[in-house]
């Protein structure tokens, strides 16, 4: 349900925008039956152990709040 919800919303569980990268408005007309077997799919790939890099982005991009500008 979470996978779904975001898709069509770009938010996080905890309400929070998803960054650009994930383009969530080129998928909000996907069907449920899609979203899940996307995230079937998903849960089938070997995860990667790897600690995530921090990010280079500079002022005005590294501020999260201006996203809703964006959206």
């Amino acid at each position: 349900d979470q996978f779904y919800q975001m898709m069509h919303s770009g938010r996080f569980p905890d309400g929070g925008l998803v960054y650009p990268a994930m383009p969530f408005a080129s998928y909000t007309q996907v069907t449920r039956e899609d979203s899940d077997a996307i995230y079937a799919y998903l849960r089938t790939v070997t995860p990667v152990k790897q600690l995530n890099k921090p990010h280079d982005l500079t002022f005005p991009f590294n501020n999260r709040s201006l996203i809703l500008g964006w959206r």
